[in-house]
Protein backbone atom coordinates (compact mmCIF):
# COMPACT_ATOMS: atom_id res chain seq x y z
CA UNK A 1 0.00 0.00 0.00
CA UNK A 2 1.46 3.35 -0.95
CA UNK A 3 1.62 6.15 1.65
CA UNK A 4 -0.97 8.12 -0.30
CA UNK A 5 -3.38 5.18 -0.04
CA UNK A 6 -3.31 5.22 3.77
CA UNK A 7 -6.44 6.97 5.05
CA UNK A 8 -5.77 10.16 6.97
CA UNK A 9 -6.33 9.96 10.70
CA UNK A 10 -7.93 13.23 11.86
CA UNK A 11 -6.84 12.63 15.47
CA UNK A 12 -3.24 12.12 14.39
CA UNK A 13 -3.32 15.32 12.35
CA UNK A 14 -4.79 17.23 15.28
CA UNK A 15 -2.14 15.79 17.59
CA UNK A 16 0.64 16.67 15.17
CA UNK A 17 -0.63 20.25 14.94
CA UNK A 18 -0.78 20.47 18.74
CA UNK A 19 2.80 19.21 19.02
CA UNK A 20 4.04 21.77 16.51
CA UNK A 21 2.14 24.56 18.29
CA UNK A 22 3.48 23.50 21.70
CA UNK A 23 7.00 23.33 20.35
CA UNK A 24 6.69 26.77 18.81
CA UNK A 25 5.41 28.08 22.14
CA UNK A 26 8.50 26.72 23.92
CA UNK A 27 6.75 23.86 25.73
CA UNK A 28 9.29 21.29 24.63
CA UNK A 29 11.13 21.11 27.92
CA UNK A 30 10.51 21.25 31.63
CA UNK A 31 7.30 20.48 33.51
CA UNK A 32 5.03 21.21 30.54
CA UNK A 33 6.77 18.58 28.44
CA UNK A 34 6.65 16.00 31.23
CA UNK A 35 2.97 16.68 31.79
CA UNK A 36 2.26 16.49 28.07
CA UNK A 37 4.19 13.28 27.61
CA UNK A 38 2.41 11.76 30.59
CA UNK A 39 -0.96 12.65 29.07
CA UNK A 40 0.07 11.11 25.74
CA UNK A 41 1.32 7.94 27.46
CA UNK A 42 -1.87 7.62 29.52
CA UNK A 43 -4.04 8.04 26.42
CA UNK A 44 -1.98 5.54 24.43
CA UNK A 45 -2.14 3.00 27.26
CA UNK A 46 -5.92 3.35 27.51
CA UNK A 47 -6.28 2.92 23.76
CA UNK A 48 -4.01 -0.13 23.79
CA UNK A 49 -6.09 -1.60 26.61
CA UNK A 50 -9.34 -0.81 24.82
CA UNK A 51 -8.02 -2.62 21.75
CA UNK A 52 -7.75 -5.85 23.72
CA UNK A 53 -4.29 -5.62 25.31
CA UNK A 54 -4.86 -4.39 28.87
CA UNK A 55 -1.93 -6.35 30.35
CA UNK A 56 0.56 -4.85 27.90
CA UNK A 57 -0.92 -1.41 28.44
CA UNK A 58 -0.73 -1.76 32.22
CA UNK A 59 2.92 -2.81 31.99
CA UNK A 60 3.74 0.33 29.99
CA UNK A 61 1.81 2.55 32.39
CA UNK A 62 3.62 0.94 35.34
CA UNK A 63 7.00 1.64 33.74
CA UNK A 64 6.03 5.27 33.28
CA UNK A 65 4.73 5.48 36.85
CA UNK A 66 8.01 4.10 38.21
CA UNK A 67 9.96 6.77 36.31
CA UNK A 68 7.75 9.61 37.54
CA UNK A 69 6.76 8.70 41.10
CA UNK A 70 9.51 10.47 43.04
CA UNK A 71 10.14 13.69 41.10
CA UNK A 72 6.75 14.13 39.37
CA UNK A 73 4.05 12.76 41.69
CA UNK A 74 1.12 14.52 39.99
CA UNK A 75 1.97 12.91 36.67
CA UNK A 76 2.56 9.56 38.40
CA UNK A 77 -0.96 9.87 39.85
CA UNK A 78 -2.34 10.23 36.30
CA UNK A 79 -0.69 6.95 35.32
CA UNK A 80 -1.91 5.36 38.56
CA UNK A 81 -5.45 6.20 37.45
CA UNK A 82 -4.70 4.69 34.06
CA UNK A 83 -3.47 1.49 35.71
CA UNK A 84 -6.68 1.27 37.76
CA UNK A 85 -8.73 1.74 34.58
CA UNK A 86 -6.77 -1.02 32.87
CA UNK A 87 -7.12 -3.39 35.83
CA UNK A 88 -10.91 -2.95 35.77
CA UNK A 89 -10.89 -3.43 32.00
CA UNK A 90 -8.86 -6.62 32.29
CA UNK A 91 -11.22 -7.99 34.94
CA UNK A 92 -14.20 -7.20 32.70
CA UNK A 93 -12.60 -8.96 29.72
CA UNK A 94 -11.91 -12.07 31.82
CA UNK A 95 -15.57 -12.48 32.78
Amino acid sequence: MSPSAVPADPDASRTARAVVAASAAGASDGPDAIDGLTRVLAKACRQLGDSGHPKDAAALAAQGWALLRTRHPAQADRLDGTMHYLARLEAKLEQ
